[in-house]
């Protein structure tokens, strides 16, 4: 393999390889990308490797590789992603990987590290994102992190870190995940954590406060100021609706934890639910918009619907915790009777202007079609809002939540074209019993829906957040071919995960979205090769990612992390493709 010396590209991952990386790697000059990922390979990283000064990708991960980093790869200039997490690797991080001027990707999870995080990765000006999680780091945080003005991801949780949280850390302003849990701090699943980031309002370090102090009950008066800003929120958005209520409102808290309002307040707030504020209707409910502002949507339970009274529990249970940016948040609750004295339920959540992704892959023909649009970057932002919606539901929750039902028409976007992952009404609550997730109820039958529900739900098997990963492989394709799952104008007999497979051997373009084949035409008209070319690798690395995605065995679909990273890296790959 040493003599390949025109290779640019080799790739041999999710194999079942075993044995050593061949130093004669480090021949191949003209090599750009190298992944052996997924494999059993074994033995240490060959300092060889670092020859090879062409490269750009170097992807080992989920191997069992071991010895200590080699401390020549500051060699590779040109590389963008190093990926070594889940082996078996120990030793300290070499200084010089805090060399490497264009890497926007490090990995190094799960794995045996040892000592200090180097200070100079801290001038990495291109990162966007850094996993250093589950080895045995210790020392403090370097406060240089806080110079990574890009960085999207940075994992440190469970490591041996000590001190304070750096206050710099609060200068990521574009992180999306910070996750620091499970080391010698305070707090569940921590130790002594105190001062930091003045917005974390964790307790100051003893060693900072006067000599003599008032006790006073310090727990409840920090309670009472992080709940302010919600509870003012709650307010502002009922105030809006109904401002000529009286102070002494008959709401009560439902008990999902969410505050309630009344049937009376939804009907004023959406013209007694009328057809004007219709918006869309589900298997469980119909939705409404409020009438005067729009900021809020207000779903109606169909409660003669067999199964919609443990929707509503579902649901209301699944959210009464999470918070994050790419989930649908409930602002209130009604559990009440109507003016016939049925009974009546209905969730408020924040109304998303932009409507169902589903409403821009497949708009109706009565639509304005031509408003409809959605380009090759925003599906891709898209995806990757719900992909960081189901890794924080999967892995980063207060307890680990299968959706049990992704699909197009359950991602909201609202007025900034921001994904929002609803519908929680099959949602289940996973619990962990030292072996396996097993979901914890069993009232409501699981169907999911035909051509997103993955094929081990149709054998009865147990829910599990592979479940999810599937349907998720399926809203790719979707998104990047234009066709639904159950779509009559596919290939006869062909599911569209083998529709995509077919039509990978033969020409990419023929299965993207029509909206996408003409941006690529475009592209050649104007005899912007290099443009168009990236395109088409790009579309060809989602209809992959999908294909994983959706594999048949369950354990061989791709991880919610390892999604994240090759989104990332497809956007920025499309980056400066107008």
């Amino acid at each position: 393999m040493g003599n390949l010396s025109f290779l640019k590209k080799l790739e041999l991952g999710n194999n079942h390889l075993v044995g050593q990386i061949p130093p004669e790697l480090g021949r191949l000059v003209r090599l750009q990308v190298l992944n052996f990922s997924r494999n059993y390979l074994q033995g240490s990283i060959p300092v060889a490797l670092a020859e090879s000064t062409n490269l750009t990708t170097l992807v080992l991960s989920h191997n069992q590789l071991q010895g200590e980093i080699p401390m020549n790869l500051n060699a590779l200039k040109n590389l963008d992603m190093l990926d070594f997490q889940d082996n078996g690797l120990s030793g300290q991080i070499p200084q010089s990987l805090a060399d490497l001027p264009a890497v926007k990707f490090m990995y190094l999870s799960r794995n045996r590290l040892l000592g200090d995080i180097p200070h100079g990765l801290g001038n990495h000006s291109n990162l966007l994102a850094l996993t250093l999680d589950n080895n045995m780091l210790s020392g403090v945080i370097p406060s240089s992190l806080g110079k990574l003005k890009g960085l999207e991801a940075l994992y440190l949780s469970r490591n041996n870190f000590s001190g304070q949280i750096p206050k710099s850390l609060g200068d990521l302003s574009a992180v999306h995940y910070l996750d620091l849990s499970f080391n010698l701090f305070s707090g569940e699943g921590n130790r002594n954590l105190c001062g930091g980031i003045p917005d974390l309002h964790l307790p100051p370090c003893s060693s900072l406060l006067p000599k003599k102090i008032h006790k006073f009950p310090l727990v409840p008066v920090l309670t009472c100021l992080i709940a302010a800003p919600f509870v003012l929120v709650l307010l502002y958005r009922l105030l809006t609706w109904h401002k000529k209520v009286k102070a002494k409102s008959n709401s009560t808290m439902s008990k999902q934890g969410h505050l309630m309002v009344s049937y009376a307040q939804l009907v004023k707030a959406t013209d007694g639910f009328s057809a004007n504020n219709f918006v869309g209707s589900g298997s469980f409910g119909s939705v409404y918009k409020e009438r005067t502002t729009n900021l809020v949507a207000v779903k109606v339970l169909k409660l003669l619907t067999p199964k919609a009274h443990e929707s509503f529990m579902s649901e209301c249970e699944a959210l009464r915790t999470v918070r994050h940016r790419n989930l649908i948040k409930i602002i209130t609750v009604c559990a009440s009777t109507d003016n016939r004295g049925n009974d009546f339920k209905a969730i408020v959540y924040d109304f998303m202007s932009n409507g169902s992704l589903e409403s821009w892959l497949h708009p109706d023909t009565g639509d304005q079609v031509e408003h409809k649009y959605l380009n090759l970057h925003q599906r891709v932002a898209i995806l990757l809002d719900v992909a960081y919606a189901l890794d924080y539901l999967h892995c980063h929750g207060p307890a680990p939540i299968a959706h049990c039902d992704v699909k197009s028409s359950n991602v909201l976007l609202d007025s900034n074209m921001v994904a929002h992952v609803g519908d929680f009404g099959l949602a289940r609550i996973l619990v962990d019993d030292g072996s396996f997730y097993k979901h914890s109820t069993s009232s409501m039958v699981l169907r999911g829906t035909i051509g997103y529900a993955a094929p081990e739900y149709g054998a009865g098997n147990m829910v599990s957040t592979n479940g999810d990963i599937y349907s998720y492989g399926i809203l790719i394709l979707e998104t990047v071919s234009g066709k639904r799952p159950t779509d009559g104008g596919l290939r006869q007999g062909f599911s569209l995960r083998e529709y995509v497979e077919q039509g990978l051997l033969d020409k990419v373009t023929d299965i993207a979205d029509m909206q996408l084949s003409s941006d690529l035409e475009n592209e050649l008209r104007s005899g912007n090769d290099s443009s168009y070319k990236r395109r088409v690798d790009c579309l060809v690395s989602l209809f992959r990612l999908g294909i994983s995605c959706s594999q048949e065995l369950p354990s061989s679909r791709t991880p919610t992390r390892d999604i994240i990273k090759e989104l990332h890296t497809i956007k920025e790959s499309l980056n400066g493709i107008m």
